[in-house]
């Protein structure tokens, strides 16, 4: 269970929890909206807190390093296999982990004194390992080179301490993620299944994928075949825009002609006579300049003529470039030397050898892919064989997990839900089934029996975190009847199982208990508020 939790921060307000129901409540101000950041009232921020004391990472956005908190230390004082165990964490030296308290030379891992700091530290990835060694019998803790989607500390806590918004979604998920085998390989190792089945469908899944992967390639030739054909069809086109261009220009060519002298000079008499104030140039040097305009346009369009043949030229032998191939195959045909057609059957020989070799190699491809991939397919059908022969010897663990969740989903509702795990071509499958309308009450509901079902069945293993967190996230949609139900249920199995059990309520939730109920009897000492500056967990206001 967890003691206390503190901080260096002399405005922070220091929780102390006691064994049992916790409720931590905090009071919304008259002006909070939900645009509000989690830094109001703080009490989202406990299992923020609770999550950076077990290792979880520390990103450049975390709260713990922004300006006004990354200088100070926060601290949980919690048991750990049987012992009483502190540790201290800041976001200035994430990396670093202070534990004092209890006896850890039966810890996998040994913290170590610093000199400069006289204080025994562990590495925070040590650190995870030492957790998962003591609170779910993981033995990985020697830190030695480990499978991939093996379980860990991390990948196994949220379970007990959800996160919004992706605790919150299914009952076997504890955020959003891309492989299903975090989910297959978490619940099933939790539930005391053979988590190896689903960790190698994972492997077999991924190794699908890189299979497909194989001899890209091959899109490479078709859009190189498609560029080809394309080229093709610009330079066609192109070709048909300036032979258009030339008969155009050749038509305007062959108009530019001088007009007659007789029609200049009576034009240039006309001009003499209706301005007569105009002094006029020598007719012949007229005649000269006029003919001189003539000549100019001419070489222009001549010029423009010259440019588009060079075009169509350059383009016609693109086009050759293109068909050089098949061009050279013809060449072979209509040859009739001896030699000259030997040497051009070995040039094509040569080319068709290398063509010969790439389709090998492509069919040798293509066979390894496909018995990859049957092999692959074999591999599936091992591993459903596998899960089903674990399911059925695993039987009574199953109907113990089957029947557990079904009597904590009884006395939340009338007709309680069902919860199925399944063996499916994909892997392990764990469904709640909820008869009805499934409102996002009602599964929120659900993750509740579930995380009380887990709790019961660590108990009879002897192993889990001692504690559950349950956010006021979860209990923000359902109704006020079953608030109270599931409050008083957890109540009464934290003290059958002797775990502790806390929750995070606003205070203006709505809560109907049963009648031999008090909530008031559970709330702890500290409440939080958001209508002051320094009501909230940190007793100030940043971000």
């Amino acid at each position: 269970m967890i003691h206390r939790i503190f901080s260096t921060l002399k405005s922070f307000k220091e929780l102390h929890f006691k064994p049992g129901l916790n409720v931590l409540l905090a009071d919304k101000g008259p002006r909070s909206t939900a645009k509000h950041t989690r830094n109001r009232a703080g009490k989202s921020s406990v299992l923020e807190i609770i999550h950076f004391l077990t290792a979880a990472e520390c990103p450049d956005d975390s709260i713990f390093r922004c300006p006004e908190l990354i200088q100070h230390r926060f601290g949980m004082e919690f048991d750990l296999a049987g012992q009483t165990v502190s540790v201290e964490r800041s976001g200035a030296s994430p990396n670093d982990v202070v534990v004092s308290g209890g006896d850890s030379s039966r810890w996998p891992l040994q913290p170590a004194l610093s000199a400069e700091k006289g204080e025994t530290i562990l590495p925070v990835k040590d650190w995870a390992r030492v957790l998962g060694a003591l609170v779910f019998g993981l033995d990985d803790a020697t830190g030695r080179s480990r499978a991939p989607y093996s379980p860990t500390f991390r990948s196994l806590f949220p379970y007990f301490v959800r996160r919004s918004p992706g605790g919150f979604s299914e009952p076997h998920l504890h955020f959003v993620q891309t492989k299903p085998a975090v989910w297959q390989v978490g619940v099933s190792y939790l539930l005391g299944l053979d988590w190896t089945i689903p960790q190698e469908w994972q492997i077999v899944r991924d190794e699908e994928t890189e299979s497909f992967r194989v001899l890209p390639d091959f899109r490479d030739y078709e859009r190189r075949a498609a560029q080809l054909t394309q080229q093709m069809a610009d330079l066609c086109d192109g070709n048909t825009l300036d032979e258009e261009l030339l008969a155009e220009l050749g038509r305007a060519v062959s108009q530019e002609k001088p007009p007659p002298i007789a029609d200049l000079r009576r034009a240039y008499g006309e001009v003499g006579i209706a301005l007569p104030e105009l002094t006029l140039k020598r007719f012949d040097e007229v005649q000269k300049f006029h003919e001189s305009v003539i000549s100019n346009r001419k070489s222009y369009l001549e010029g423009e003529i010259e440019l588009a043949k060079a075009r169509i030229e350059k383009r016609e032998a693109d086009k050759r470039s293109i068909e050089s191939e098949r061009q050279q195959i013809m060449e072979i045909l209509k040859s009739h030397g001896a030699l000259d057609q030997f040497s051009r059957l070995q040039a094509d020989y040569g080319r068709k050898t290398a063509d010969l070799e790439l389709l090998r190699k492509r069919f040798a491809a293509a066979e390894k892919i496909e018995e990859g991939l049957a092999k692959l397919r074999i591999r599936r059908q091992q591993l459903l064989l596998r899960l089903k022969q674990d399911y059925t010897e695993q039987s009574a663990l199953l109907n113990r997990a089957i029947v557990t969740f079904e009597e904590i989903s009884s006395q939340l509702y009338q007709t309680p839900a069902k919860f199925t795990p399944t063996e499916t071509a994909n892997g392990p499958q764990f469904k709640v089934e909820v008869q009805g309308e499934r409102s996002p009450g009602i599964g929120n509901m659900q993750i509740f029996c579930f995380d009380m079902m887990l709790m019961k069945l660590l108990f009879d293993r002897n192993m889990g975190p001692g504690f559950l967190f349950h956010d006021s996230h979860l209990f923000d949609p359902v109704d006020a009847r079953q608030v109270g139900t599931a409050l008083a249920l957890g109540s009464t199995l934290s003290q059958e199982l002797h775990f502790q059990y806390v929750v995070t309520l606003n205070s203006d939730k709505q809560i109907e208990p049963p009648p031999d109920f008090r909530l008031s009897d559970f709330q702890m000492s500290t409440k939080l508020t958001d209508a002051t500056e320094s009501g909230g967990l940190f007793g100030i206001r940043f971000g």
